[in-house]
This record gives C-alpha cells, structure tokens and sequence, in this order.
C-alpha cells in the first residue's frame, strides 16, 4: 500500500499515477480507493499553463492477483500460444479407478487425483487455450487404446457435469419453492392486518412470526442458492473445456 499522485488532465485524458520525482504509471496497474480528496491543480515545470491537470491523492493497493496469475502460470509449459497440462504415468489403466479394472476405459472413473488435478489446472488457467499431454513411460503406441482413453476421459467429465446440472436443477426447484412459501407468508400476513382488527398480543405475535417466517424462507436464496448456481456454472464451464480439451500421447519407453 502506497500514497500516490493520480493525475488526469482537464479534458479527462491521460491518466497516471505520480510515485516518486517525475515517475508515471499508468494507473491501470493498481486498484484505486478514490477516497482521499486534496484536490489541486497541478502545472508541470516549464509549462506555459496549457496543460494543467488535475492531481488527486488517492491510496493505492497493487492489485494482488496480477502477479499472483503469473506464478500460477508459469507451473505450465506454453507452446504455439497454448498451455500444457502434463500428465506423467506409466501404463494407461493407472489412468483410472483401481477397483473397477473389470470395465472397458470407456465405463471406468478416472483415479480421484487425477481428476481434481485435471479440474484444478483448468480452473488455473481460466479461458485460455490449453491441451493435455499424457507421457507414457512404459506402454507401446495403440491407436486403440488411445481412442478409449480418450473417450473414458471425455465419459468421465461429462458424466460429472450432468451431475452438477442436476443438483442445479434441483436448487432452482428449491429457490422456487421458498420464493412462493415466502410470498404465501407474506400475503397470509397482509390479509389477516386487512381483515382482522385486533391489538391481541398473542395475535400480533402470531402475525409477525408469519412475516419472520418469510424472511427466514427467502435467506436461503441469497445467502447460498444463488452462490451455488454460480459456481455451479463455473464449474460446468470447466467440465466442458475438459472434454473439449485435445490429449496428446507421448511414448517414452523408446
């Protein structure tokens, strides 16, 4: 954290932040708290008063993902403008679930840490390009196997996707039951005010917890359905870029 000069001119153009005697920023790097004021105004050395700018000092926070994002980055190989995720193994059963080796590659879970591995470098590298390379230290090239693997891969992401898709279906069943309970409540309790004209404590008590009961109904909507779906979302969208993601075999038994 740093006090800086953010400077822009009288035309709004131009912006960059002041750190030290004459150095410029450009203010993009940084997120900016526009909360202190000082304002001036503020003529370079030597100028004729043309190009006067108005200067604001403002607290300013290094954003702290940019150069997180980049050492997160750099864990990946990057070729031809696409990221590598590499897989290193010897055979390609070890590929998938050790207590199901009875089923064909296409039927069979793949091995549980391999598959959080596959899901964590997709979410690292977000919307960029990327491909898998599968290097295989001790099995001989088949294009059948290959095949398989693939599509077992493909099965298996998909497959998990569908799951997410069906637990979101099932929290919007959810948001719209308790959205309509919440208006039952709430009609419930504008119409027992309407009709019924009484100062009863035990009646008054028994409104209000009508209208409590309301919000109570309509917290789960906000506080975690909605927060849900949207990393429900997420995590489809890197399902789908896992099954769409090219493998390539690299044989290293040679």
């Amino acid at each position: 954290m740093r006090n800086v000069y953010f400077s822009q001119d009288m035309n709004g153009e131009n912006p960059f932040a002041i750190v030290s005697q004459g150095e410029r920023r450009d203010s993009s790097l940084y997120i900016s708290r526009f909360t202190l004021t000082n304002k001036k105004i503020f003529v370079p050395k030597g100028d004729t008063g043309k190009n006067k700018c108005h200067v604001f000092r403002v607290v300013y926070y290094r954003n702290p993902y940019m150069k997180s994002e980049k050492k997160i980055l750099k864990r990946y190989e990057k070729v031809d403008g696409r990221y590598i995720i590499q897989i290193s193994t010897n055979h390609f059963r070890d590929l998938f679930n050790k207590f199901d080796r009875a089923s064909s590659f296409i039927r069979r879970d793949l091995d549980y840490d391999l598959a959080d591995y596959l899901f964590e470098s997709a979410s690292d590298l977000q919307n960029r390009p990327f491909y898998i390379r599968l290097n295989l230290h001790a099995e001989k090239q088949s294009e059948e196997l290959e095949k398989k693997v693939n599509q077992g891969i493909d099965s298996y992401f998909e497959y998990e996707s569908n799951k997410i898709k069906k637990r979101k279906r099932s929290i919007i069943q959810r948001i719209f039951v308790h959205i309509v309970l919440a208006i039952l409540c709430i009609f419930i309790s504008y119409t027992l005010n309407r009709v019924i004209n009484t100062e009863s404590f035990l009646y008054v008590v028994f409104v209000e917890s009508i209208v409590i009961a309301a919000w109570v109904l309509m917290w789960p909507v906000f506080s975690d359905f909605i927060y849900e779906l949207v990393e429900f979302r997420r995590n489809i969208k890197i399902y789908k870029k896992l099954v769409e993601a090219e493998i390539k075999f690299n044989y290293l038994n040679d």
